[in-house]
């Protein structure tokens, strides 16, 4: 019998029954929010827990420091002489302000080294002692080397120059082997001897129509303008080899000449190839003169690098009178005219040399000599003066087209013959 004790005990359990069965609720546990830190840590078990361990992190990379160049702030003087009064006066005046350009860019660039060059300018061409003005600028502001930028220059100072024993960078009239002159264009002789040698080679591409055994006329201003183009050597060269020299004539570099009497007596003498030893205009005036002459067509006309200038075109009657003319060079042709890339290859010889000096003895290093010594160390585009010669190593011959600015190397470079 179901007692009211035991109805009360029998609730309990059932009512605890009840409970068990029913879900527990469930109260969210946020975490501890966790301190932002700069620090990596790892974590390892330690007595079977979770603990943070500082990780030390390697030191940052040493930010690098640009050194500036090794003579930031020091200057390097430079001399060039030319001729800007005279006859070729505005000729010289055209290589100077080229020539300025360039050293201007070049400093602008970083200079050698960071070191800037201190060009000074001097006209020698109204002087009546070039050598003596030459030679108070060199005391006035020594340099271990000079540029010349015309024959007339060369022509001048050489021989104040080699007593000096300071070397110069020159067109190359007036090199002479072992000479202290380094030419950026080889010697009129040089050239007109790689003329004869190439054009002998493969005369039948480049002789004009009907001529026959190669004739050469040899038209050309004073030697103190231009330097000598038929020596005893060259003329024993083509000796050598059956070409005739017909012809020789030497005029004054004038606007007003007349060459017509040197070109009636070309012709007589049947000459077909005619090398102009003269800068751009005295060039064009030989040009115009075969066209008025009907002559152009019956000789190869050549003349040596140096000629081919802008101002060629000025003082020709027309621009097509250039069309066929040779050119030897020792440079490639670019965009830039003539004037502009002698001038640029002229600077960048005496920086070349410059940063060799440099670079084997330091500032203290940059004397005439260990300059001299550096224009002789190695080669320097087409020029390689290691031999002992004082002019480029290897020549080309181009050809003028119909319009200024156009010309095509007809010839791969070759070494320059030796003259006997």
């Amino acid at each position: 019998m179901l007692t009211p004790r035991r109805a009360v005990l029998v609730f309990i359990c059932l009512a605890a029954a009840l409970a068990a069965c029913q879900p527990l609720t469930t109260v969210p546990i946020t975490p501890p929010e966790r301190l932002p830190t700069n620090t990596p840590f790892a974590f390892s078990s330690l007595y079977g827990q979770l603990a943070p361990t500082y990780t030390p992190t390697a030191p940052p990379e040493p930010t690098a420091t640009q050194q500036p160049p090794a003579l930031t702030g020091e200057s390097i003087p430079l001399h060039l002489f030319c001729t800007q009064s005279g006859p070729l006066g505005e000729l010289a005046a055209a290589r100077a302000a080229a020539f300025e350009a360039a050293v201007q860019a070049h400093n602008a660039a970083g200079g050698i080294q960071g070191a800037q060059m201190t060009l000074q300018i001097t006209d020698i061409g109204a002087a009546e002692d070039p050598a003596a003005l030459a030679e108070r600028a060199l005391d006035a502001m020594p340099a271990p080397l000079v540029v010349l930028c015309d024959a007339a220059s060369e022509a001048a100072l050489a021989e104040l120059l080699a007593q000096r024993r300071t070397p110069a960078i020159a067109l190359g009239a007036m090199a002479e082997r072992r000479g202290t002159l380094y030419a950026i264009e080889p010697s009129p002789s040089h050239a007109l001897a790689y003329l004869l040698r190439t054009l002998q080679a493969g005369w039948g591409g480049f002789k004009p129509t009907g001529a026959s055994a190669l004739r050469l006329a040899v038209l050309s201003w004073p030697e103190a303008y231009a330097g000598r183009a038929v020596t005893e050597e060259l003329a024993a060269f083509a000796e050598e080899r059956n070409i005739e020299l017909v012809l020789q004539a030497e005029y004054e570099p004038r606007l007003d000449l007349n060459v017509y009497d040197s070109l009636f007596a070309m012709r007589d003498e049947h000459a077909n190839l005619v090398f102009v030893n003269a800068d751009s205009f005295g060039l064009a005036q030989v040009l115009n003169a075969l066209s008025h002459l009907g002559l152009r067509s019956r000789v190869v006309v050549a003349a040596p690098a140096a000629a081919y200038e802008p101002v060629l075109y000025t003082y020709l009657v027309d621009p097509t009178y250039a069309e066929g003319l040779y050119l030897v060079s020792a440079w490639d042709y670019t965009p830039q005219n003539w004037e502009q890339l002698h001038m640029a290859a002229a600077l960048g010889l005496a920086e070349d040399a410059m940063a060799r000096a440099l670079e084997a003895g330091g500032p203290q290093a940059l004397t005439p000599a260990a300059l001299a010594q550096a224009l002789q160390a190695a080669p320097f585009g087409p020029l390689d003066f290691a031999g002992g010669a004082r002019w480029p190593a290897q020549l080309a011959l181009w050809q003028v087209g119909a319009a200024p600015g156009q010309l095509t190397r007809v010839s791969q470079p070759a070494a320059l013959p030796e003259l006997p």
